[in-house]
Formats: structure tokens, sequence, C-alpha cells
């Protein structure tokens, strides 16, 4: 996959997300040169950290080579957007925004560094002490993680269809209030008055930045 992004000129720089929950969490950043600088981030959480750099390369990957057909189409929409953020209402808005080398610009301090370290580096801990032999082993550590944090509550929701439930099958869906959600549209922004987002980050010794100009995300 990274052998077929170089070939058409897109770089992609990988980020490890995690702060205060030890869970690999990875941020994946393309940038292509053939449409002026135009980026698109994805984003993977998994027990594996193989298995979440490659979810987000190939969320990446999607979307950044379907950016100059978006942008064709809706030239007008994006510089449209670019006036005024407070336009930007959809999904496709903010990837739409960013196929633009004047939004591109502002996002460089994400893979700006030169600090580059090995896979092995960042997760220096046993691959394999993240996940246990069971499912219930995996929600064990993951819900242990989230109480550390300070996040104690988890709503989970039953969405066993009958379907589902004669072929021996159970679904659900889990929230944990309190993690950073993401809004589509601006100015909402919840994460900004988010008080896990500050704490998580002095707990690291590390402070806010705040931007003087917010920007929409990049998140398609």
């Amino acid at each position: 996959m990274l052998a077929r992004l170089r070939l058409l000129n897109i770089q992609v720089s990988l980020l490890d997300a995690r702060l205060d929950v030890d869970v690999p969490t990875v941020i994946a950043v393309a940038r292509s040169d053939r449409q002026n600088g135009a980026m698109t981030v994805g984003a993977a959480c998994s027990l594996d950290p193989v298995e979440a750099v490659r979810s987000a390369l190939f969320e990446v990957a999607s979307s950044i080579v379907e950016l100059p057909v978006l942008f064709a189409k809706n030239r007008a929409r994006a510089l449209h957007l670019f006036e005024d953020f407070r336009r930007v209402s959809t999904v496709a808005d903010h990837s739409l925004l960013y196929a633009l080398s004047e939004m591109a610009d502002m996002t460089k301090w994400l893979d700006g560094s030169n600090v580059v370290k090995p896979f092995r580096e960042i997760y220096s801990t046993d691959i394999r002490s993240y996940r246990s032999d069971s499912l219930l082993g995996d929600l064990t550590y993951v819900s242990a993680e989230l109480v550390r944090a300070g996040i104690a509550d988890v709503v989970a929701v039953d969405l066993t269809t009958r379907e589902l439930r004669k072929l021996g099958l159970r679904a659900a869906r889990a929230i944990a209030p309190g993690l950073a959600p993401i809004d589509f549209g601006f100015p909402e922004n919840r994460v900004e008055t988010l008080p896990r987002l500050r704490i998580a980050r002095a707990k690291l010794g590390s402070k806010m930045v705040s931007s003087s100009v917010p920007i929409p995300h990049p998140f398609p």
C-alpha cells in the first residue's frame, strides 16, 4: 500500500495518538504533491498495534485518492467553505475543505516534526500484552484502562436482531461518555470544552495550545 501511494507522489505519516489510555491508536496523515498539497487523515484503534496501523493506512489511502475527484466536482463549494468556516456542515465538507492547499498549510504541525521513531520503539511493550486469549479478557483490559483514565461509565446496548440470534450471534454497541467526540459541522466542536483533553495532557506534562483561528478538523 505504501509503495503504491509513493508512486502517486503521496506521502504518509503515522502518528501515535495515545494520551492516557494505553490502547494502540494511530492517526495517518496523507499529503499529495500532485494536488497542491491536498491532505486528509485517517485513524484507527485496536489492541493489535499492527492492525491499528493497517486500518488507519487503508482509510487514509482510500480518502486521498478520491479527493481530486471530489474537488474537481465541487471546487466552487470548497472556496465557499474557505471564505467562512461556519459554512462547513457535512462530513463531505470537511474532506473537501482540505483539498485546498491553503488548508493543508494550516495542518503542517501534525506531521512537521523531525522526530521519527520505529514501530518497535513506539510499542516497546510486548505486543501480546495488549491482547488476551478471549474477548472477555480484551474487554476487561480496555475497561481497566478507561477506569484508570477516570472514565468509569460505559454504556452498552444489545443490538442483536432476531436474525442474528437464530445464527447464534450477538451484536452490541458500547459508548464511553467522556472520550473525545467527533463532530461534523462547524463551529459545533464539543471536544474543545471536554475537560479530559486538558487533564490528560496535563498528566503527560504537556500544555494545551489553543489556536487563535479555530479550524474545522480534516477527518472525512
